[in-house]
C-alpha cells in the first residue's frame, strides 16, 4: 500500500509501506530514476520528453524508501536507515552533489536540430548525497530549483539542510547570486518540526 506520494510538475512518485518506490510521468533528465527503454512514448512537441504513463518500480540502491519528493526536474528520497538520495537534473546544485561531482555527470543528448544545453548535467538513477552521509535524514522536500531535508531521530539533533539555487533567498540562508549553489544547515535557532 502507498504510504506517501509526491507530485512534481511533470512526474510523480510513491513510496509504499514495504519500502518500494514507484515513479511515473516525464522521464527527461533522469528525474524518474529509470533508464529509458526503446519505444517509450514521447511528447510530440519535444522528442526529449519521453515518459512512463504507468507506475514503474525504481531499482533503489538504499534500504527501504521512507519518503520521496518530486521537484521540477529532480527527485529526492530518504531510506529507513537515514540515507538521502537524489537524481534528475543537476542544474543550480539541486541534487546536492559538489561542483566537480556534478560536472562529471552526463549531459542531455542534442535535440533533433543538434542543439544541446551545456548545463543539462543529470543523474539518471538514484545516487546517495555523500556530503550528508552519517546524518540521519528523516524527510525530504524538493522545490523547483532547490532541495531540503530534515534530520532527527536516533540521537541526531533536528536540523534543516538546504541546497540548490539561493537566488531570492530561496534557501533561507541569505541572498546569493543566481549561479551560486549552497548546501548549508539552517540556523540552529529555527525550530524544525
Amino acid at each position: 500500500y502507498a504510504s506517501q506520494v509526491s507530485a512534481g510538475q511533470a512526474h510523480s512518485a510513491c513510496a509504499t509501506e514495504d519500502g518500494q518506490l514507484f515513479v511515473w510521468g516525464c522521464a527527461r533528465h533522469g528525474r524518474l530514476g529509470i533508464p529509458p527503454t526503446p519505444g517509450m512514448p514521447f511528447d510530440l512537441d519535444d522528442g526529449h520528453d519521453t515518459y512512463y504513463p504507468n507506475p514503474m518500480t525504481v531499482d533503489f540502491p538504499g534500504a527501504k524508501v521512507k519518503y520521496v519528493a518530486c521537484g521540477l526536474k529532480h527527485t529526492l528520497a530518504c531510506d529507513d536507515k537515514g540515507a538521502i538520495f537524489a537524481w534528475g537534473l543537476g542544474r543550480y546544485g539541486r541534487l546536492g552533489f559538489g561542483d566537480e561531482e556534478m560536472k562529471a555527470l552526463p549531459l542531455e543528448e542534442p535535440d533533433v536540430e543538434g542543439e544541446w544545453d551545456e548545463f543539462s548535467w543529470h543523474q539518471p538513477k538514484p545516487r546517495q548525497i555523500t556530503s550528508l552521509q552519517g546524518i540521519n535524514i528523516i524527510r525530504v522536500y524538493a522545490g523547483a530549483y532547490n532541495s531540503f531535508c530534515l534530520s532527527g531521530g536516533s540521537g541526531t539533533p533536528q536540523a534543516v539542510y538546504a541546497w540548490g539555487l539561493a537566488r531570492y533567498g530561496l534557501l533561507g540562508i541569505g541572498e546569493y547570486p543566481s549561479i551560486c549553489c549552497h548546501e548549508r544547515r539552517f540556523d540552529a535557532d529555527i525550530p524544525a518540526a
